[in-house]
């Protein structure tokens, strides 16, 4: 059974309208609640320091959380070659995570604790650690995870939720430069194609 939520996404029980963020799980029965003829449940985190335990189908992701988790469910900043940011806080990394659970853990946790911009401009940042100075040593050893962090900024620009036409000029600045250095020495062709990005920034250039 595949968990849907990974942990710290902010979550709502459907009947009892608690809330709270995802903690891990529980495996031990005799805890569970709702529907019990399932392998594990949630373990929920509350405000108030008290926990809850929950099968998925009793759970939905709470868009309308704001502000990050309790301090002691966000220590978790750890040397990694994503380096430490709000993004690697909250368990965004590629040891860990496939493709998959990247991109659901960007959806349910990134997007409602961080928002679109903070995501972007940490990404942002991990890239630009691997390819501004253009060492090619440096590129080589990192290929892989270059690209996959590409994709990861690819789909989180393309998301629904986020209005590029939005992001201050800086932001987009940024962004260009990182994708002129991904195509340019790293010969990495982006889904969201670096024209469009150029079209805004110049839309909001005229405009300003």
């Amino acid at each position: 059974m595949e968990r849907r939520y990974p942990n710290l996404t902010p979550v709502r029980h459907k009947r009892d309208k608690y809330t709270g963020w995802i903690d891990g799980i529980t495996k031990i029965d005799g805890l569970f609640t709702g529907n019990v003829d399932v392998p594990w449940q949630y373990r929920v985190y509350m405000a108030d320091g008290t926990r809850r335990v929950a099968p998925e189908e009793d759970l939905e992701h709470d868009r309308d959380a704001s502000g990050l988790p309790p301090k002691e469910l966000r220590e978790r900043y750890v040397d990694s070659m994503e380096g430490e940011s709000e993004l690697h806080a909250i368990g965004y990394n590629l040891s860990d995570l496939n493709s998959e659970e990247r991109r659901r853990l960007l959806v349910f946790c990134a997007f409602p604790m961080l928002g679109p911009e903070v995501i972007v401009r940490n990404l942002c940042d991990i890239l630009w650690r691997k390819v501004r100075r253009k060492k090619e040593e440096k590129i080589e050893r990192y290929h892989n995870a270059i690209e996959q962090w590409a994709h990861d900024l690819d789909f989180v620009l393309g998301h629904e939720q986020v209005a590029l036409k939005k992001f201050p000029p800086d932001l987009l600045n940024y962004v260009i430069a990182v994708k002129e250095h991904l195509e340019d020495y790293v010969k990495i062709k982006s889904d969201i194609p670096l024209a469009r990005i150029k079209k805004i920034q110049g839309a909001k250039k005229k405009s300003g």
